[in-house]
């Protein structure tokens, strides 16, 4: 039955529409309720404890995880690519998909469905394009983003996917996912912002799509936002705290969010950017609308070693560390900075526009994120973000492994780094 539903909805999401034929976005009411009354507060009273269940799943070997984010379906040639995903490629797998797939409810199931259909689990968290409210009559009837936001939610709950904690266990080891919740903070929000001024205005044309499509409960801010969509993320923490502790087990902890959790990974490196042939004409400073600072402190919480996020289209694999910026996370407390030195390998897996990928700076398959491989895509991949010579990178890459456990599963071998 489920095969045959989510068959079904595969055909249907395969269908070419042009798009000055395409239907209105299908409305959310149907997934708040009925009948329907704006709430007083921005969440439902039940979306808190949806967020503190942790799936629990036993298996005799740790599933192979995968990250894809922003593929933006309403291109045609990115709903291709992803209806091309062929199930045996992805055998004992995760999807980690940290938001973007379009603001269209429908479109969002029906990609859903189809992904089920290649990847054994999926979890996922919706994006800022999953917050527009585009539908008539949901505008008609006051639906604010919060609102559909949590429709969405509800429709995961529906269609068996997840967007709270997963916890796999082996024998002999264990895999935790952790989905986290933010929005980004823009510069008049305070010290929570990723602002950064930049030596140029932005083009007139350059207009960010959110100031218009979302609608936010009235007086609310970025900063104010951000923090209750934060909120959510003490509840997904306590779940996990409750998840057993084992001595003789080997725990690992990999954690996602869409918008970008640290400031460092806003702009390309110092490296990247003194060896490009070709000046990008910068048009908007998305330093104004990346990410949180709140973000950080919570992937120290739930201690992390891997990080997988989206919203900036292009290709991040970087390791960064709480002690390289003390003075930026000023929130944070010398004895949490000392604690955790060793770092977070943090990589963007966003597809973004066909253009963006026929350009090489994002990808258009999932990326295997764990166990981490180190093959010669995923080191061309790091070469693309470092910009490092052959001999450079190599080293850059042990150095790189050397700063996780030895418990931290990577497939890497000599022939890799000989």
């Amino acid at each position: 039955m489920h095969l045959t539903r989510a068959l079904t909805s595969l055909l249907a999401f395969n269908q070419r529409v042009p798009p000055d034929e395409r239907q209105a976005p299908k409305s959310v009411l149907n997934h708040l309720g009925k009948p329907f009354k704006a709430p007083e507060t921005p969440f439902s009273a039940d979306l808190p404890d949806k967020l503190s269940r942790v799936e629990f799943i036993e298996t005799d070997v740790l599933p192979s995880v995968y990250a894809l984010s922003d593929p933006h379906i309403d291109y045609p040639a990115n709903k291709d690519r992803l209806l091309a995903l062929k199930p045996e490629d992805y055998p004992n797998s995760v999807l980690m998909l940290p938001g973007d797939i379009s603001d269209d409810l429908q479109k969002i199931k029906d990609c859903l469905l189809a992904l089920k259909t290649v990847f054994s689990e999926i979890i996922y968290i919706p994006g800022n394009h999953e917050t527009w409210v585009s539908n008539e009559e949901d505008k008609k009837a006051g639906i604010n983003s919060f609102q559909k936001f949590e429709a969405v939610m509800n429709m995961c709950e529906e269609i068996g996917i997840h967007t709270s904690p997963l916890h796999f266990i082996s024998e002999a080891e264990s895999l935790t996912i952790v989905p986290l919740f933010s929005w980004y903070v823009k510069q008049e929000g305070g010290a929570n912002s990723f602002f950064q001024p930049r030596s140029f205005k932005n083009h007139p044309a350059a207009r960010w799509a959110d100031d218009t499509k979302c609608n936010w409960l009235e007086g609310l801010g970025t900063d104010q936002i951000d923090a209750l969509f934060d909120e959510l993320n003490n509840k997904v923490i306590e779940s996990i705290n409750t998840i057993p502790k084992t001595g003789d087990h080997l725990q690992h902890v990999i954690s996602m969010s869409h918008f970008v959790p640290d400031q460092r990974l806003t702009y390309a490196s110092k490296e990247k950017n003194a060896h490009m042939k070709v000046k990008p004409r910068i048009r908007f400073n998305f330093s104004n609308v990346a990410g949180t600072k709140r973000l950080w402190s919570r992937l120290i919480e739930i201690g992390t070693k891997l990080h997988v996020y989206g919203h900036q289209h292009r290709k991040r694999a970087r390791v960064l560390s709480a002690d390289d910026e003390r003075k930026m996370h000023e929130l944070m407390t010398d004895t949490l900075v000392r604690e955790f030195v060793k770092g977070i390998l943090f990589i963007n897996a966003a597809v973004g526009n066909p253009r963006e990928v026929e350009k090489g700076i994002t990808q258009d398959v999932p990326t295997q994120v764990f166990p981490l491989i180190t093959d010669t895509t995923y080191l061309n991949w790091l070469a693309h973000d470092l910009s490092m010579a052959d001999d450079e990178l190599k080293l850059e890459i042990s150095k790189m492994i050397d700063q996780f456990d030895d418990s931290w599963p990577t497939v890497l071998t000599e022939k890799d780094l000989n």
